[in-house]
């Protein structure tokens, strides 16, 4: 019998993660987990797309109250971590992004989702590897930046 595939999925501006089975040609949604951290901002009103073409600085000033989740990574056989930031006020008043221009932020999940912690992050979330480990930049300066490697543990 073959070991069973799972995916975690979020969505840009939600505090949900969704858990999917996958198979060979399809995924079935297995469960919505909905995330718990007290940094976490929703949105204030609806975010339409024609308001970013038709009012940018509208648009840009939803986003500066509102979370952003950037991505999920399994973080060991049974744990996920969902990881967001919070903008601030600099993020739109230069060019790119600087980690000096977001809050990290991130949940650890149980895939069972009946567990989870809410965490601070000293950067942001650049990967993980198969061992699991998960890597993180420490400082965004340019011609040191230094990117730590972790493992989340879970002690009860």
């Amino acid at each position: 019998m073959a070991k069973s595939r799972m995916a975690a999925v979020v969505y840009a501006q939600a505090s949900e993660l969704q858990f999917y089975a996958l198979g060979d040609t399809s995924a079935r949604l297995l469960r919505r987990v909905a995330l718990q951290h007290p940094a976490w901002q929703d949105p204030p009103q609806e975010m339409p797309a024609d308001l970013l073409v038709n009012d940018r600085d509208r648009f840009n000033a939803l986003l500066l109250q509102s979370s952003s989740m950037e991505g999920v990574y399994f973080a060991g056989d049974t744990l996920v971590l969902a990881y967001f930031y919070n903008r601030k006020p600099s993020f739109f008043e230069r060019p790119g992004r600087s980690d000096a221009d977001i809050v990290p932020y991130g949940i650890i999940v149980g895939v069972s989702g009946t567990w989870q912690q809410a965490l601070a992050l000293p950067g942001p979330v650049l990967g993980r590897d198969e061992a699991y480990h998960l890597y993180i930049r420490l400082s965004d300066e340019p011609d040191r930046r230094l990117i730590g490697r972790f493992r989340v543990e879970v002690r009860r």
